[in-house]
C-alpha cells in the first residue's frame, strides 16, 4: 500500500517537474533567453505606458522584449530591447520603432517598422529613429470641438424643422395642390422658351456661315475684295474735294477780308456809295435814248422818201 503511494508521489513529482521545464522553455523561447540576444536602443517623448518585458515585433513576429526603460535627458526616455541576432540581417538601419498595443484592449508593445529603401542591416547597439507619436490629447480637444459643431448643427437643424412645420411655412407651400399645374404650366413655358432660344441660336450659326461663305448682300460685302478698293478709292475722292473746297474757302476767305479793307474792284464796288446812283442815272439814260432811237425809227418807216429809196434799193 506504502509502495503504491510512494509510485504515484513520484510520478506526481516528474509530472510537475516536467510541466516546469515546459514552461520555462516556451517561456524561455519567447523571450529569447536561450538564444543570442542583440541590444537595440530607442528615445521616446512619451511611452505610453510601455514596460519591461513587454513583446517586440517586426511585421507582426514576436521577435524579441523591452528590457529596460530609464530616462535618458529631461524630455526624452530611452527605451532598451533586445532581439534574436538572427533577425539583425532583415531589419535596416533606417527602420522606425513605435508603440503599439497587442489587441484592441491588450497590453502596450513596441513595433520595429521595415525601413524603406534597405541602407544595411542594423548592428548589435544601433539606436532606431521614432515614428512621431499622434497626440492623443489634441485628438480630444480636436474631437471635442467637432462634437460642439455637431451638436451646434444638429439644433440649427431641429429649428429649420419646426420652422417647415408651423404655419405659413415652406412645408404648407410645397403640400398645395394646386401648385402642381402652375409649376407644370412653368416648366413647360421654360421648355418652350429654351427650344425657340435654340431655334433662334440655329438661325444666327447659319447667317453666320452664310456670310462666312460670302452667301447674300452682307456676306457678298464682306467677302468681295474689289469693294475695299472702291471704298478706298471714294475716301481718296472726298479728300480730294475736301482739299478742293479748303482752297475755295481760303480764297473767298481772302477776297472777304480785301472787301472789308477796302481794296480791290470788288471792295470799290461794295463799298463805293455813288456807285449806286451814278449806274441809276446811266440805266435811266439808256432808257431814253432806247425810247428816242424807237421814235425816230418810226417816223423813218413812215416817210415816203425812205419808202422810194428803199424800192429802188430792192430792184436794183
Amino acid at each position: 500500500m506504502k509502495t503504491t503511494q510512494h509510485i504515484r508521489l513520484g510520478a506526481l513529482v516528474l509530472v510537475a517537474t516536467g510541466l516546469l521545464i515546459a514552461g520555462l522553455y516556451l517561456v524561455g523561447q519567447q523571450r529569447n533567453i536561450f538564444s543570442a540576444n542583440a541590444t537595440l536602443y530607442a528615445h521616446f517623448h512619451d511611452i505610453d505606458g510601455l514596460m519591461p518585458g513587454n513583446n517586440v515585433r517586426y511585421n507582426g513576429y514576436s521577435l524579441g522584449s523591452v528590457v529596460e526603460i530609464s530616462p535618458y535627458n529631461d524630455s526624452l526616455v530611452e527605451v532598451v530591447f533586445s532581439i534574436d541576432e538572427d533577425w539583425l540581417k532583415f531589419v535596416s538601419v533606417n527602420a522606425l520603432a513605435s508603440l503599439g498595443t497587442d489587441g484592441l484592449l491588450g497590453n502596450k508593445l513596441l513595433e520595429v517598422e521595415p525601413g524603406e529603401p534597405f541602407e544595411r542591416a542594423i548592428r548589435n547597439g544601433d539606436t532606431l529613429r521614432v515614428r512621431p507619436q499622434p497626440d492623443v490629447d489634441l485628438a480630444m480637444r480636436t474631437l471635442n470641438e467637432t462634437n460642439n459643431n455637431l451638436l451646434a448643427i444638429s439644433n440649427d437643424l431641429r429649428s429649420i424643422t419646426d420652422r417647415f412645420s408651423s404655419d405659413n411655412s415652406l412645408w404648407q407651400l410645397l403640400s398645395d395642390t394646386s401648385l402642381s399645374p402652375q409649376v407644370r404650366s412653368a416648366l413647360v413655358n421654360v421648355e418652350i422658351t429654351s427650344a425657340r432660344a435654340a431655334r433662334i441660336t440655329g438661325d444666327l450659326s447659319d447667317m453666320v456661315r452664310d456670310v462666312k461663305l460670302g452667301k447674300g448682300s452682307f456676306g457678298a460685302i464682306l467677302t468681295d475684295t474689289s469693294i475695299y478698293s472702291k471704298i478706298h478709292q471714294t475716301v481718296v475722292n472726298v479728300e480730294s474735294i475736301s482739299d478742293t473746297l479748303a482752297v475755295v474757302s481760303g480764297n473767298f476767305s481772302v477776297l472777304s477780308d480785301k472787301a472789308i479793307r477796302g481794296s480791290g474792284n470788288m471792295a470799290t464796288f461794295l463799298n463805293d456809295t455813288t456807285l449806286v446812283g451814278n449806274l441809276n442815272d446811266a440805266i435811266k439814260e439808256i432808257r431814253r435814248t432806247a425810247i428816242s432811237t424807237d421814235e425816230t425809227l418810226n417816223l423813218l418807216q413812215q416817210s415816203k422818201l425812205l419808202k422810194r429809196y428803199l424800192k429802188r434799193q430792192s430792184k436794183q
